[in-house]
Order: C-alpha cells, then sequence, then structure tokens
C-alpha cells in the first residue's frame, strides 16, 4: 500500500505519520473596486493598501481605523466610492486540493 505516507507497523496498531505537506501556504488577498471607475487593485496586505495614494484617498480613513472594521470574506467593507473584498488567491495546488 503506497499513499504517500510513512506506516510504521507494530503487531498491536498501525502509527500513521503524514508526510510534510508541499503546498504553498494559502494566500489571502484584498480587492478594491473603485465604483466610479470600474477600475480593480489587488493587494496582498492591508498595510499595502495604504501604500496606494489613490486607494487611500478613496478610503478615507487611516490603516488603524480600517483594521478595525474586521471585514471578512462575506463581509466587504463599502463607503460611496470603493468596496473592499478579502478573498483568497487560488493557486494551481490549492485548486487541485480542492476537486
Amino acid at each position: 500500500m503506497n499513499s504517500g505516507h510513512i506506516f510504521d507497523i507494530c503487531p498491536e496498531f498501525i502509527i500513521f505519520v503524514p508526510r510534510k505537506s508541499s503546498m504553498k501556504p494559502i494566500q489571502r488577498l484584498i480587492h478594491v473596486h473603485v465604483k466610479d471607475s470600474g477600475e480593480d487593485f489587488y493587494f496582498g496586505s492591508a498595510a499595502a493598501m495604504f501604500v496606494d495614494s489613490r486607494v487611500k484617498y478613496l478610503l478615507g480613513m487611516s490603516y488603524k481605523t480600517f483594521r478595525n472594521k474586521k471585514i471578512a470574506v462575506d463581509e466587504p467593507y463599502e463607503n460611496e466610492f470603493v468596496i473592499v473584498r478579502r478573498g483568497v488567491l487560488l493557486t494551481r495546488e490549492h485548486y487541485e486540493s480542492l476537486l
């Protein structure tokens, strides 16, 4: 039985030791949609989002205030200028593991 795992067989029981996963960690992202222009911006973190002066201006709040908003995947932040969503970047490895 070759399932890619290490098995130690003892008379009374089998000890299952999974091999260390080679998958990359899940990459989270922040998607900013500008309502009036239809532009979309993608950032790897909230801090990176505030480096872009356009997005910072459209949000109209400080980094610390934004972090306190607790934006979830299913609960975006919206004001009159932008919609900010949290999401996950699916790589090929992650996508194939979902199938």
